[in-house]
C-alpha cells in the first residue's frame, strides 16, 4: 500500500470529500484539484496549503497529464 501511496505524491490529483452537512442534514459534498504534496494514512495534503482528513475522503483521482 505505501507503494501505491508514494505513486500520488508530486502529481495533479483530484479529491472528492465530505464537507460538512446540509441544513436537510445530508452531507455536503466538495471536490479540490491540486498538487499532492504529502500523503500518510491520516491526511492528505494538496499545494502545501490544504490538508484533508483521509476519514472525509470520499473518492481520490490522479488527473492525467494533457
Amino acid at each position: 500500500m505505501e507503494d501505491t501511496m508514494d505513486r500520488r505524491i508530486g502529481k495533479r490529483i483530484l479529491v472528492i470529500f465530505e464537507d460538512g452537512q446540509n441544513r436537510d442534514g445530508t452531507s455536503h459534498i466538495s471536490k479540490k484539484e491540486g498538487i499532492c504534496t504529502n500523503l500518510t494514512d491520516i491526511e492528505v495534503e494538496l499545494d502545501h496549503k490544504d490538508i484533508l482528513n483521509r476519514s472525509r475522503i470520499i473518492r481520490m483521482e490522479i488527473m492525467e497529464d494533457e
